[in-house]
């Protein structure tokens, strides 16, 4: 029999979304509407994008739309779907990480970053997140109870349940290598990437790649 096709590989553009090869017309959905992020399902059947109007949208490869947010910002710094594609975590408002439902598009909670950051990735059957700060330092945190109530003032930075310490720049990006787990790969500009077990704490590896990072992809 003949052998089965390619998975679909994706990319960024300035004037939006590429899918290679392009058999579900993804390009077509997103023209002229500019993608900073992006995130695949676990399954691969349902894609995130964010973009620079400040909106995230969520759609079937199919091309069908599921849901489309504001996230109350401007241009989506990082989007990351849970592992049901049931919800999804984004960095839009500097030193903001915020919730969103896919059913309704409603926002289920925020967490206040202490250092504005450039990378999510949820971990730990998505009880968990990660972040990458600007400050260098990737932080564990527990998911928000629910929306935040509204207070004076600017609100509290919330604690983290571990800092990861290594990086001596910003964290441009983070890959999580097992969701069930929590292995986590983290690159920066300081032209390293980390390999760490977040609930625990530790860096396991490092990889010197002599350059600032901006994006990494790690195969199975």
């Amino acid at each position: 029999p003949p052998p089965p096709p390619p998975p679909p590989v994706f990319f960024q553009a300035a004037d939006g979304i590429r899918e290679q090869p392009r058999s579900r017309g993804l390009g077509d959905v997103y023209k002229r509407q500019p993608v900073t992020c992006l995130d695949v399902s676990q399954a691969g059947d349902v894609l995130a994008t964010g973009h620079e109007d400040g909106k995230v949208r969520v759609q079937k490869l199919s091309g069908e739309l599921i849901a489309e947010v504001s996230s109350g910002g401007d241009a989506v710094t990082a989007v990351s779907l849970a592992m049901d594609a049931g919800s999804f975590c984004v960095l839009a408002k500097p030193g903001l990480a915020s919730f969103w439902t896919v059913e309704g598009g409603k926002e289920a909670g925020s967490i206040v970053l202490p250092s504005p950051a450039a990378a999510i990735t949820y971990i730990a059957k998505d009880t968990n997140v990660v972040t990458g700060g600007d400050d260098g330092i990737v932080r564990v945190w527990n998911l928000p109870k629910g929306p935040a109530a509204p207070q004076e003032g600017a609100p509290a930075a919330a604690a983290p349940l571990k800092e990861l310490k290594g990086h001596q720049k910003k964290v441009t990006c983070l890959i999580s290598i097992d969701r069930e787990g929590g292995q986590v790969v983290s690159g920066s500009e300081d032209g390293n990437l980390k390999l760490w077990d977040a609930p625990g704490g530790k860096q396991v590896r490092e990889f010197k790649h002599g350059a600032p990072v901006r994006t990494a992809a790690v195969g199975k």
